[in-house]
């Protein structure tokens, strides 16, 4: 491979560990080594010296009413980025808290992953506070309200609320449909904060808001609104 790229052996090990600043052209020389010679690095051999498993765990909530169409997108976004950087995903996929805990703690202490990113974060999400016991990066994909020490990344919805109304009045849309949030307790911040501008917006654009309440989250139970307007 050394041969191949026209650069000393050494070099190629520092660009496969990163231990020592290596120039783009270079890297780029070494890489397409690699890829000409279908070199694919030994994964327990780079953990161990290295001491990094390059794995990032993935926690997020599934039920049976969970949408897809929604939750996809995000979960390729993240892999994209993920592989960009050289890291590949553990998915935990569970459906109580209790279950995040415990399989963060066994992946935490084993090694097994780098770092957490944790989606469907809730006020206060208790999971935060016991998580920092394992000593590893973690981001919550969620604003939790209350400082945990960790460098929180969310979606604007103040912004993706001010750009569907103003699209609704700018084709003259006299009338908005709020659909509920089926479990009622609010307990995710992105849905307060929804609300509150939804109305601050209907308001600034004279467009009536009315209200739907949906049984569960599954796109069935929008039915009823299908011959309402």
């Amino acid at each position: 491979m050394a041969a191949l790229a026209g650069v000393a052996q050494s070099t190629v090990s520092y660009v496969m560990s990163g231990n020592r600043p290596i120039s783009q052209k270079t890297r780029d020389k070494v890489e397409k080594a690699m890829r000409e010679l279908g070199y694919v690095p030994d994964a327990h051999a780079r953990a161990m010296i290295s001491n990094r498993s390059y794995i990032i765990g993935l926690l997020t909530e599934t039920t049976e009413t969970t949408q897809g169409a929604e939750l996809f997108p995000i979960l390729r976004a993240i892999r994209a980025t993920a592989k960009e950087h050289g890291y590949d995903l553990i998915l935990m996929s569970s459906t109580c808290t209790t279950e995040d805990l415990a399989d963060m703690r066994r992946l935490g202490k084993g090694n097994l992953v780098d770092a957490f990113i944790m989606l469907d974060i809730r006020h206060h999400d208790g999971r935060l506070k016991s998580a920092m016991k394992l000593g590893l990066p973690i981001v919550p994909y969620g604003d939790p309200g209350e400082p945990y020490h960790y460098h929180c990344v969310d979606s604007d919805t103040k912004a993706i609320v001010g750009m569907a109304f103003w699209e609704m009045h700018a084709i003259g849309a006299k009338k908005a449909v709020i659909v509920e949030d089926p479990r009622g307790d609010h307990e995710f911040p992105f849905i307060n904060i929804f609300d509150r501008e939804s109305v601050i917006c209907a308001e600034r654009h004279g467009i009536q808001l009315e209200r739907f309440e949906a049984k569960d989250t599954r796109w069935q139970s929008f039915e009823p609104l299908t011959g309402k307007f």
